[in-house]
């Protein structure tokens, strides 16, 4: 049923905007909830900085689709 993906790369390569985006689009087109576990930002960084890409991340994780 589930997976898990790793996504790895160098910094600045778009690691985080690549794996929102496929997370976002399981919630949204398919009902399927989320995780993304980072190393690098903060939960409250993700959220602000994937708002500019329209990504309303804190909706997913009121609505419990999606866990940072």
């Amino acid at each position: 049923m589930g997976r898990n993906i790793l996504l790895s790369g160098a910094c600045g390569t778009g690691k985080t905007t690549f794996a929102i985006e496929f997370l976002y689009n399981g919630i949204v087109k398919y009902n399927e909830p989320g995780i993304l576990v980072t190393m690098e930002q903060n939960p409250q960084e993700v959220r602000q900085d994937m708002l500019k890409y329209g990504f309303d991340l804190e909706k997913l994780e009121k609505d419990g689709k999606l866990v940072i």
